[in-house]
C-alpha cells in the first residue's frame, strides 16, 4: 500500500525532510482504535494506516513508488485551523497557504476531519 504526494515538489520535501506531516480525510465507515505501537486507522475492518508501518511514496494514483516512509504518529484533528508548527511540517507553508491548498484538493469536504499522519523517510526504491 502507498501514499499518493501529487503536489509538486512535496516528494523532494519529504526526501529531505522538510515535509514530515500529511492530512487526509477520514473516509465513512472508518474505525479508530489503540494497535500494538499507537493509533490504527480500518475502513471496513481493513487496516489502512497503523503507526510503525512502511508505506511507499507514490507521485501519482497507479504510479510507480519512489521510496518509502514509515508511520511514527497518527492523530485526529477536528476543524481548528492548522497550527504554524504543522503547516511547516506539511512542506513550509503558512497557515492560510495550506488551508488555501486543502480546499482547493478537497473544494466539497474541506471541513470535514482529518487524520494527520506523522511519518519519516526511511529510503528510496532498490533498484
Amino acid at each position: 500500500m502507498g501514499l499518493i504526494f501529487a503536489v509538486p515538489g512535496h516528494i523532494e520535501q519529504i526526501k529531505s525532510g522538510e515535509k514530515t506531516q500529511t492530512r487526509r480525510l477520514i473516509e465513512p465507515f472508518t474505525v479508530l482504535r489503540n494497535g500494538k505501537k499507537g493509533l490504527e486507522l480500518r475502513v471496513n475492518g481493513r487496516l489502512k494506516y497503523a503507526v510503525g508501518r512502511k508505506y511507499a511514496v507514490q507521485p501519482g494514483r497507479g504510479k510507480r513508488g519512489v521510496g518509502y516512509i514509515e508511520i511514527i504518529h497518527l492523530r485526529v484533528e477536528g476543524e481548528q485551523v492548522i497550527s504554524v508548527a504543522d503547516a511547516l511540517s506539511e512542506g513550509r507553508y503558512r497557515p492560510e497557504e495550506y488551508e488555501a491548498l486543502w480546499k482547493r484538493m478537497y473544494p466539497r469536504r474541506w471541513d470535514e476531519t482529518r487524520l494527520v499522519i506523522e511519518f519519516k523517510w526511511v529510503g528510496e526504491v532498490k533498484k
